[in-house]
């Protein structure tokens, strides 16, 4: 099932992890950005949940963290689309995944803007990620 076919909305929104360390900013350096997307269901409300955290360090010492997810409720006939009851697994398509994934990240540089706001912290902007290069292939949820 493609993106374009999946009913969904998104109905939640998580910020799960938020720090700013002024004793590791320094006033140079290059800065490094450190990504990780994961994805997870709740079966029972038929909703995936798409999470992505970012560090961002500055000569190896970490000055700003960001986790925050995305909650996505699937249609239900969608949902069972996806899902092997069998195998007790669902599969989610690349392309929709990519879809949550591009949402979620958007959603976490506009949090990112609004808690660093007046802030020394506020020049850094999440910059736009590929998340075709952070999802390589249908997602696969265990669900046992």
């Amino acid at each position: 099932m493609n993106k374009s076919s999946v009913p969904f909305k998104l109905f939640q929104i998580t910020t799960e992890e938020f720090a700013t360390i002024e004793d590791n900013l320094e006033a140079k350096g290059k800065i490094n950005l450190k990504n990780g997307l994961s994805f997870a269901v709740d079966y029972e409300s038929f909703a995936i949940k798409c999470t992505l955290k970012v560090t961002f360090e500055m000569n190896e010492k970490i000055f700003l963290i960001i986790q925050s997810s995305c909650e996505f409720e699937i249609e239900p006939n969608a949902w069972e689309a996806m899902l092997n009851s069998k195998k007790q697994l669902l599969t989610v398509d690349k392309g929709f995944a990519t879809h949550l994934a591009l949402l979620t990240t958007g959603t976490v540089r506009g949090i990112l803007h609004a808690k660093t706001e007046n802030t020394v912290f506020n020049q850094f902007v999440l910059p736009t990620l590929n998340v075709n290069e952070m999802v390589l292939e249908n997602i696969k949820i265990d669900l046992k």
